[in-house]
């Protein structure tokens, strides 16, 4: 019974005839939503104990933490296309992020009421996503070199973890917004994300501790019991990607007007 149920919710596509704003199919879409993020955050903790774990056999075959560093990059940039290009990512859009799901409300990509049963649904699967994590992996989770995978700011202090966040969530929803308004490049939006969350991760997360997501914040930060300004991953995100979305609906406005008779 409990398979039928599961197919049912997550891999049969919506009939075509529903209405595409039917509470059934918002439900259907958030808990997809839900799925990708808990398959997210497991696959990051499993990662985050292989490659920091004292104990891994990969920590001794790459001591290197800049190494370390690029690997961790690398996965989740590979784990994020895998989760964008999924059958269940190409149904719900793959936002995984409140503050991307934030954005595309602003410009009227998705509706308010839809809005708020992804982002719940986002916070829920990642706080579920760990639940799991902790379950397979208990201590090695839990060692202080792995910390549960929480992010906090780096020895550059606040003011510039909170700049690197906000700067980071800009940058990339500047991408996401440019590459999926233009036909031609849309199809590689996922790659150029996964693409740029990888050099972020390897490069900046000695600066910010790399979130540009209030949803993977929270569900380490709930294990972790570190609260310690975790408001910079809850601000500064969705800050970066509103502005981002802002500007990106300025400058259309300023191109068509260009483009009127006699402007």
């Amino acid at each position: 019974m409990l398979p039928r149920v599961l197919i049912a919710l997550f891999a049969a596509p919506p009939d075509p005839q529903d209405d595409p704003h039917s509470t059934w199919l918002r439900c259907h879409k958030a808990l997809t939503e839900a799925a990708l993020v808990a398959c997210f955050m497991v696959f990051l903790a499993l990662m985050s104990v292989l490659l920091e774990y004292p104990g891994s056999a990969l920590h001794h075959l790459v001591p290197w933490p800049w190494a370390r560093r690029a690997l961790m990059g690398l996965c989740a940039g590979a784990s994020l296309a895998c989760v964008i290009y999924s059958p269940w990512g190409q149904r719900t859009g793959a936002h995984i992020n409140p503050a991307v799901t934030l954005a595309m409300a602003l410009i009227r990509r998705i509706r308010l009421r839809t809005t708020l049963w992804y982002i719940g649904a986002q916070l829920l699967g990642a706080m579920g996503g760990m639940a799991v994590a902790e379950l397979l992996l208990g201590p090695y989770l839990a060692h202080p070199q792995v910390d549960h995978i929480a992010t906090a700011p780096g020895s550059a202090g606040l003011s510039w973890a909170f700049v690197g966040e906000l700067s980071f969530s800009f940058a990339l929803m500047t991408l996401i917004l440019v590459l999926s308004s233009r036909p031609r490049w849309a199809p590689y939006t996922g790659l150029a994300v996964a693409i740029t969350v990888a050099v972020f991760t390897a490069a900046a997360a000695p600066l910010s501790g790399m979130s540009m997501n209030p949803a993977r914040t929270l569900g380490p930060a709930i294990f972790s019991r570190e609260w310690h300004d975790t408001w910079i991953y809850f601000v500064a995100p969705p800050l970066g990607m509103l502005l981002a979305a802002g500007a990106y609906v300025r400058l259309r406005k300023l191109r068509r007007v260009r483009h009127l008779p006699g402007a």
